[in-house]
């Protein structure tokens, strides 16, 4: 299935996949098509009926019981500006949308678990072990996960965050 790339391909993704092509890396796209995403996000619901022709990407357990992850993702809706479409939508339906992303993600790595994997996502899919991490230590408890997360600086991490949000942070210059 082809999908438009993000508008930030060019700067934040091509050279990583090309590097991977170069090195004969296998990369995967991992995202539950976008389509699939707003319908749970309009229905407030996620099933196979609601996602359509998109059911096969539905992994079998989605945990929508992460209240850390919840409660910075309420935030971060409160403080978007008013002028985003996602401000009149139903809240509880835009959360189940982004924990099926995660989910589905996670699901995707699952036949890679016996190797090392570098999985790069947008960093409120696994900051403080959340999102992504989470679904995938729900099912694989033994699992061992390390993250990272790519910031411009550190200020804008408060304090008490910086060794929480990831194990590693890399800044760039």
């Amino acid at each position: 299935m082809n999908s438009p790339p993000w508008p930030n391909y060019q700067d934040d993704y091509r050279p990583l996949i090309e590097l991977a092509k170069t090195r004969g890396i296998p990369v995967i796209a991992a995202n539950v098509p976008r389509r699939a995403a707003a319908a749970v996000a309009m229905a407030n619901r996620i099933s196979p009926k609601v996602i359509g022709e998109d059911r096969l990407f539905l992994p079998q357990k989605v945990h929508l019981d992460a209240r850390e992850y919840r409660k910075r993702f309420m935030t971060s809706i409160v403080e978007m500006p008013h002028h985003t479409p996602m401000k009149g939508m139903n809240v509880n339906g835009l959360y189940k949308a982004q924990v099926l992303k995660d989910a589905v993600m996670a699901a995707s790595l699952e036949t890679l678990l016996d190797r090392r994997i570098l999985f790069c996502c947008g960093h409120f899919h696994s900051d403080y072990r959340l999102g992504i991490p989470y679904q995938l230590q729900k099912n694989h408890p033994a699992l061992k996960i390390a993250g990272d997360r790519l910031s411009s600086s550190l200020e804008e991490l408060p304090m008490k965050d910086r060794s929480r949000v990831a194990d590693f942070i890399w800044l760039e210059s």
